[in-house]
């Protein structure tokens, strides 16, 4: 009887050891703004995935990515699986900059001279990319290109090129 009563208490005793090193880690992944304002904070089980939360919004900037570090030099893919307590930080791309001419300040949107893109083979070559480089562009053989919709203060506005568009035309650039 008191044999009976050892080994069941030793098969409890192991049943519990095999239990608590199966259960699973839990991890916790932190997303941060550009003013370290936390954005979601969430605990990933072992094996799981984070779910990166809706891409932020800044005034005169454009979301490029998110980063593992506080330089913004690694992107991180978030579907990844974390083996770890993980801070991620969200990466902004200045969308326009200012300069003075003339005692007279403008803002300067992306580069100059934007003409648009007329060939099949490039706008296919286009369509297909999905990832931007730290300014925002699409980068294609050594150059710089951006999609947008046209809204022309007038209609008919014609690029330096002789191109016209139309209210509302997708583009190029």
């Amino acid at each position: 009887m008191k044999i009976k009563k050892i080994l069941g208490t030793l098969f409890l005793l192991l049943l519990a050891v095999v239990l608590v090193s199966c259960s699973k880690k839990t991890f916790e992944v932190v997303f941060y703004d550009w003013d370290n304002t936390v954005l979601d904070r969430q605990k990933v089980k072992e094996g799981s995935v984070a779910t990166a939360p809706k891409n932020p919004t800044r005034e005169g900037y454009m979301f490029v990515a998110w980063c593992s570090d506080e330089g913004l030099t690694t992107s991180i893919d978030i579907s990844k699986m974390p083996n770890a307590n993980l801070t991620v930080y969200a990466k902004w791309a200045q969308m326009y900059e200012y300069f003075t001419i003339d005692n007279m300040t403008y803002v300067y949107y992306g580069t100059y001279p934007q003409t648009v893109v007329d060939d099949s083979s490039i706008i296919s070559s286009l369509n297909s990319l999905t990832l931007t480089n730290a300014n925002g562009y699409y980068e294609f053989e050594g150059e710089e290109y951006a999609k947008v919709v046209a809204h022309p203060c007038q209609t008919g506005y014609k690029f330096i090129n002789g191109e016209t568009i139309t209210n509302g035309a997708n583009l190029l650039l």
